[in-house]
């Protein structure tokens, strides 16, 4: 996705993003040394396809009903793209926190526009959840969740624990490697 918006240090205009995406998308499909796509990140491409829909429809402000149904095909085009490539596809993804009238959180689920994020983990093997706190003297602790809980639908296919303090790759390896 980063590719969708800079060539040679200059912001890609918003018109040319959309193609420049799926273009870097096929092209590390085809390319035989790659075995993991990452996108980095749900909210970009997100913001992409909104425009790009935005753009199509001939919409000046705010896309109608009737352009959500453009929107969820071309967001699903792509993961079933990435799914059905035979490589490792990464969605990294921002989470929106869903709380009741007195402000406690009720879940945590994808940041993703339309209803697909109630069913967003189903495209996937893995759903992870990484959050980072402050901690005492200015430091932070990230922590990597695999299994689900009462707030987050997780899933977990590498039998990781359920929870992973600082992961690193190197943590992260042994499981990986079974």
């Amino acid at each position: 996705v980063s590719q969708s918006r800079y060539e040679n240090k200059q912001q890609v205009p918003e018109e040319k993003r959309y193609g420049r995406v799926t273009e870097g998308i096929e092209e590390a499909i085809k390319l035989p040394d790659v075995e993991t796509i990452i996108v980095d990140s749900l909210t970009t491409l997100d913001d992409i396809i909104y425009n790009k829909v935005k753009k199509d429809m001939l919409r000046k402000d705010v896309l109608e009903l009737q352009d959500w149904r453009l929107f969820r095909q071309l967001l699903v085009g792509i993961i079933n793209r990435l799914r059905n490539s035979g490589k490792n596809s990464i969605i990294i993804c921002h989470e929106e926190i869903l709380t009741d009238k007195q402000g406690n959180v009720d879940a945590y689920v994808p940041a993703v526009s339309t209803k697909i994020r109630d069913y967003f983990g189903g495209f996937f093997t893995d759903m992870w959840r990484s959050t980072v706190r402050p901690t005492v003297g200015n430091k932070e602790v990230q922590t990597l969740r695999t299994i689900a809980d009462t707030r987050s639908e997780l899933k977990n296919a590498w039998s990781l624990p359920a929870e992973i303090t600082d992961p690193t790759y190197k943590k992260l390896e042994e499981y990986f490697n079974k």
